[in-house]
């Protein structure tokens, strides 16, 4: 059973690499309302504990259907947070270390019985669709791989805590550059207003005005279309109102979600010799979400300014929300290779710098 020598093997080395880490960086969050170190490996043991009784559970039962649960409600629930980092690990590590040897005691014709019933689709990190036959073998491997994930993001976590949790503030690197997305009159101005829209924009010119005593190029993206109240020229298509806007700052049209697709952006910022981009503006799930991970793919590190950018609300969620669910996933994206960081507005900080002169 190459998975549990790969469970058992895997839980020994990320122990050890995790036990490196201080209780203060365990606790840190990168961002409002995401896991710290020590809620993810409360999630782990959430996890190893809920799929332990499922996985024994299997061998008496006809079918592969099995009670869920809310992982954020446990994680709450259990203080995982204040709990001390030596402990949780300890924990984790004998949890698993149990749950290896319950899958070698699975007899195999349990473990590889085709099962047409089971309720994989909502509970395996991996969905199987309820049409199409699984086995508790599957389950088994499927959990394997559900843990992997989570010490990707442990890594990750737990490297970049270390080196921002002293600070009050995040510094950026020489050669920033601040792009403002879509806010513009026509989404700002009607009714409903976006989530905070006002409060939004007093944080945008805070962060514009620190820019450009840094000499930190700032650039307003703003989305247009062919006819309507986003068309070129028109009222709606103008910056909001409350904007505080420079002559020195940077203007890029755009007709996509995409701030970087058929515009000048990526050759703007060739030009300066930008290394890392910080993004605030409008929507949050649409023109956000899709220049961050362009942005990314592209090379650029990322600070996603947590509480400056916002949407409206939408039936399946509220504007607050929905900024919340992108404030916690986009830095949780670690396959691009850049970092994908959320930081409130008061915590980004430009440095001064040295570039050449900026097109007008």
């Amino acid at each position: 059973m190459d998975y549990v020598d790969d469970l058992i093997t895997t839980v020994r080395a990320a122990a050890g690499r995790l036990r490196r880490v201080s209780d203060a960086d365990a606790a840190w969050r990168r961002a409002p309302g995401a896991w710290s170190a020590k809620e993810i490996v409360g999630h782990l043991i959430d996890s190893a504990s809920h799929n332990h009784q499922r996985f024994v559970r299997a061998s008496w039962q006809d079918d592969l259907i099995f009670s869920g649960y809310d992982q954020d409600a446990w994680v709450s629930a259990q203080a995982y947070q204040q709990a001390p980092w030596p402990e949780l690990l300890d924990l984790w590590v004998a949890y698993n270390g149990h749950l290896a040897r319950v899958m070698r005691a699975t007899p195999e014709p349990v473990r590889l019985r085709v099962h047409t019933r089971h309720n994989l689709d909502a509970l395996a990190w991996q969905p199987v669709p309820p049409d199409r036959p699984t086995s508790l073998d599957y389950f088994m491997r499927d959990y394997v791989g559900h843990l992997h994930h989570h010490l990707r993001q442990l890594d990750v976590l737990c490297a970049r805590g270390s080196a921002v949790r002293p600070h009050p503030t995040t510094r950026m690197p020489a050669k920033s550059a601040l792009l403002v997305i879509d806010v513009q009159r026509g989404l700002f101005e009607g009714t409903p207003r976006p989530h905070e829209a006002d409060t939004v924009v007093d944080r945008i010119n805070a962060l514009t005005a620190r820019a450009r005593t840094a000499g930190v190029p700032v650039v307003f993206v703003q989305h247009e279309t062919l006819n309507g109240p986003l068309a070129h020229g028109s009222d709606g298509w103008q910056l909001e109102r409350r904007l505080v806007v420079d002559d020195r700052d940077v203007r890029v049209r755009k007709t996509t979600p995409d701030s970087f697709l058929h515009t000048e952006l990526g050759d703007l910022l060739a030009g300066w010799g930008t290394e890392t981009l910080v993004i605030c503006g409008y929507a949050s799930e649409f023109c956000v979400d899709t220049t961050v991970r362009r942005a990314a793919a592209s090379g650029f590190p990322v600070v996603l300014v947590a509480d400056a950018h916002t949407t409206h609300d939408k039936a399946h969620a509220s504007g607050a929300e929905i900024r919340a669910h992108h404030n916690a996933t986009l830095p949780d994206i670690v396959s691009f290779g850049p970092v994908i960081d959320a930081r409130r507005a008061d915590e980004v900080e430009f440095g001064t710098e040295e570039r050449a002169e900026r097109p007008r």
